[in-house]
């Protein structure tokens, strides 16, 4: 189907997030992840869409086009995104961010304004059918048009659950503070799952739940069985091409439940008197949690020497990673969707994941999946892919099937018909 319809069927496509792509490590989460991939599936169906942009994050904008959608012919507007630019970690930094960028908006407000009304952006925008963002809130301007319908994508209510690792949230500026301060009955919502769509309805009854649909993430083509990984891309991280390993990808922060897989690892290789399997940890790092975890395994061997942690892994080596590993682990305490899941079920990796949130939802019946908060739950699930290779083979091939029942092209296809009906 496609979407290219006259003026009044313009999609104004919030996109700031796209200019992430020419950045590395932990901007390139996954809500950037849904907001490309659902951009590409949206310019593949000639959608009738225009572009905002956070005019912050201009040049970076710049090079995102040129870099990845030079063949493709994308109307944008940059804006100024008075609140949501003002936002800080501390109530220092909030007042002297908050005078800064208030003079410096103060000054390129009505210059934007004036190229906007001039190149008549402004125009086609009050005549637009929706506004469609993976989490940003719509400008004030768009949220005072009743004409137009806001559609705006739910990932996690990870910072309400757990406020004790976001002190931003004391900060009314903050991104998601502005999200959640917007609920309302008249807007349209899209979860990642069905999890993640209970939780909100559940915290906000302003929230109906004929006001949410379940859009769950797709897997990237890149993340598929691979029959001779590439050596290259093992030596890279500095692992044997012969090296039996378990995987771990994840940002080294409380909620992924690290601590807790590893030092079952631990246990289980120290109990069964296992040498020739390693735990290999990839991700970015909380600087503060990583130092606790080091701190955990001061002085273990057996940290030092069947742990590796390789950091930031790029995109391109992952799909190798996934398809030499003995099986991925990725038992965190609460995910919105839980990517890395998927892509490591692409690959026809076994995964052990848990019970908690949504990952059940993602993983079937297709993985191991144990409580989150349990270290023997851990080292039987260890212990059974470790010992049984028959187990591990039909894991791998019902992941593959399981994880052609997600794509791009179906969670793109149903916000769209979501949005015109």
């Amino acid at each position: 189907m496609k979407y290219k319809n006259e003026e009044s069927g313009l999609l104004l496509f919030e996109g700031t997030i796209l200019s992430y792509a020419v950045l590395t490590n932990d901007a390139r989460s996954g809500v950037f992840v849904e907001t490309f991939e659902v951009f590409k599936q949206f310019l593949k169906r000639n959608t009738n869409m225009l572009v905002m942009c956070d005019v912050l994050m201009y040049f970076n904008m710049k090079k995102t086009l040129k870099e990845y959608f030079s063949n493709d012919r994308i109307d944008i507007m940059y804006y100024v995104r008075w609140e949501q630019s003002l936002g800080g970690n501390c109530p220092l930094e909030i007042k002297l961010r908050h005078i800064i960028k208030c003079i410096g908006f103060a000054i390129l407000q009505p210059i934007l304004s004036l190229i906007n009304l001039l190149n008549g952006k402004r125009k086609r925008i009050l005549r637009a059918k929706a506004f469609f963002s993976t989490g940003y809130v719509p400008p004030r301007y768009i949220n005072r048009n009743e004409s137009i319908r806001k559609y705006i994508c739910l990932q996690d209510a990870i910072p309400i659950l757990y406020q004790e690792y976001f002190p931003q949230m004391k900060d009314s500026y903050f991104w998601y503070r502005l999200l959640i301060s917007q609920f309302n009955s008249q807007g349209r919502y899209f979860a990642i799952s069905q999890a993640t769509k209970n939780d909100f309805c559940r915290l906000f009854p302003q929230l109906s739940p004929e006001q949410v649909t379940v859009t769950y993430l797709g897997k990237n083509d890149r993340y598929q069985y691979i029959e001779n990984p590439d050596i290259k891309v093992l030596e890279k991280y500095d692992i044997d091409q012969d090296t039996k390993y378990f995987f771990s990808l994840c940002t080294v922060e409380p909620r992924k439940n690290l601590l807790r897989s590893v030092k079952s690892f631990i246990r289980f290789i120290r109990q069964e008197k296992i040498t020739d399997l390693y735990y290999v940890v990839g991700g970015g790092k909380w600087k503060k949690f990583y130092d606790q975890l080091l701190a955990e395994f001061s002085g273990d061997v057996f940290f030092q020497d069947y742990v590796k942690m390789i950091g930031y892994v790029d995109d391109e080596d992952l799909p190798h990673l996934y398809n030499r590993a003995m099986c991925f682990v990725f038992t965190s305490q609460y995910e919105g969707f839980g990517l890395p899941v998927l892509e490591a079920m692409g690959c026809g990796c076994p995964v052990i994941t848990s019970t908690s949130s949504s990952l059940p939802e993602v993983v079937g019946d297709t993985g191991l999946t144990v409580a989150w908060d349990s270290e023997e739950a851990h080292i039987e699930a260890y212990r059974q892919i470790y010992t049984d290779e028959a187990l591990r083979i039909k894991l791998h091939t019902d992941s593959l099937a399981r994880a052609e029942l997600f794509s791009w092209e179906n969670c793109a296809e149903t916000m769209l018909r979501e949005i015109y009906g």
